[in-house]
C-alpha cells in the first residue's frame, strides 16, 4: 500500500501551482525540494510579468506565492524514481517514499560556464530572454547558444534590442537565414566568450571578453544570455521509459508523461513558453490530472 496519493518533486512555481490544487482537493501528498522553496525563482533580480503582482524580485514573489499554502516542502534530494506495478518508489538520500502518482516539477538546471556569469546573474546575466529581454530595450546584448531554443530567444530579442550579438562554437546558427533579415543581429561563428565583466564601479554587466579565431576582443554590452549550460536534470529518471524531446519530457494535455501516473509540469516539460505564470498553470493542470487519475484508479 502506498504511503501517499502523490509526491510532488520541486517547489518552484510549477510545484506551488500543483500543491495549491492538491491541498484544496484533500489529496494526501508529500512535497519534496532539495534546495530552497521557490526554486530558481528566488534568484531572479526582477519579475515584471506575473499578472496580479507588481514588479519585484523573485524571492519576494516566491514568499507571496508560498504564504497562502500554509505548508512547506520536506527537504529531499531525489536519487532515483522507479515504478513497480502501480506504485512509485521515490528514493532520497534520507529514505524511500511510495506513492500512487508523482508530479515532477524540477525545472531546468543552469551550469555557469563563463567566468563572471555566476557573479552577475540577475544583474545583466539572464537565462530567459522572454522574462528579462524587455529590461534591455534599445540596448546592446549578447547571446551564447546555437540550438532551436537559442534561435527562439534570439528572435524575441531582435524585436526589442538595438543590437543582438550571437556567439556560438560552430559555423552555423539555427535558422540563421531568418535572423539575418532582421538587420540588427550580428553573428560570431566559431567564437568563445572568455569572460563577462561588470561595468566599472557597479555590479552590472558592462562588457565581455571573447575570442574570434585567434584574436581576443572586447565588446560593450548591457546583458548576456548564456544558454550553452542549460538543461534538464533527469538522471534520477533513468529507470523509467519516458518519452522526451531534446531532453524535455513529453506530456499530454493533462500533463501526464508516457509513464501512467507520472505527471510533469513547468520548465522540465516540452513547451513553447517558460514563464512563472505558465509554470503555475502547468502545476494546476497536472494536479487536476492527478486527481482524475486517482479517482479512476481507486484500490
Amino acid at each position: 500500500m502506498s504511503e501517499f496519493d502523490t509526491i510532488v518533486i520541486g517547489a518552484g512555481p510549477a510545484g506551488i501551482g500543483a500543491i495549491t490544487y492538491l491541498k484544496r482537493a484533500n489529496v494526501h501528498f508529500l512535497w519534496l525540494e532539495k534546495g530552497a522553496p521557490g526554486g530558481k525563482l528566488i534568484n531572479i533580480h526582477e519579475i515584471a510579468n506575473c499578472p496580479g503582482f507588481e514588479a519585484q524580485d523573485g524571492f519576494s514573489l516566491s514568499l507571496k506565492l508560498l504564504a497562502p499554502l500554509g505548508v512547506s516542502p520536506t527537504f529531499g534530494d531525489v536519487l532515483s524514481l522507479k515504478k513497480e506495478e502501480n506504485t512509485f518508489f521515490v528514493e532520497t538520500k534520507e529514505k524511500t517514499y511510495t506513492s500512487k502518482t508523482v508530479l515532477l516539477a524540477t525545472g531546468l538546471s543552469n551550469t555557469p560556464k563563463i567566468p563572471g556569469e555566476k557573479d552577475l546573474l540577475g544583474h545583466g546575466v539572464s537565462y530567459c530572454a522572454t522574462c528579462d529581454g524587455p529590461f534591455y530595450r534599445g540596448k546592446v546584448v549578447a547571446l551564447n547558444g546555437e540550438d532551436e531554443k537559442a534561435y527562439e530567444e534570439a528572435l524575441y530579442l531582435s524585436f526589442i534590442v538595438q543590437e543582438l550579438h550571437l556567439f556560438y562554437p560552430s559555423s552555423h546558427f539555427c535558422n540563421e537565414e531568418v535572423l539575418k533579415e532582421k538587420g540588427n543581429v550580428f553573428f560570431h561563428p566559431s567564437s568563445e566568450i572568455l569572460r563577462v565583466l561588470s561595468e566599472e564601479g557597479t555590479k552590472k554587466v558592462g562588457s565581455l571578453l571573447y575570442r574570434e579565431g585567434k584574436i581576443e576582443k572586447t565588446m560593450q554590452i548591457s546583458a548576456l544570455f548564456p544558454l550553452m549550460g542549460e538543461g534538464t536534470d533527469t538522471f534520477f529518471l533513468r529507470y523509467l521509459p519516458l518519452k522526451t524531446e531534446r531532453g524535455f519530457l513529453v506530456t499530454n494535455d493533462s500533463m501526464e508523461t508516457s509513464v501512467p501516473g507520472l505527471f510533469a509540469a513547468g520548465d522540465i516539460v516540452k513547451k513553447r513558453l517558460r514563464q512563472v505564470v505558465t509554470a503555475l498553470s502547468d502545476g494546476a493542470i497536472g494536479s487536476s490530472g492527478i486527481i482524475s487519475y486517482l479517482r479512476s484508479h481507486k484500490e
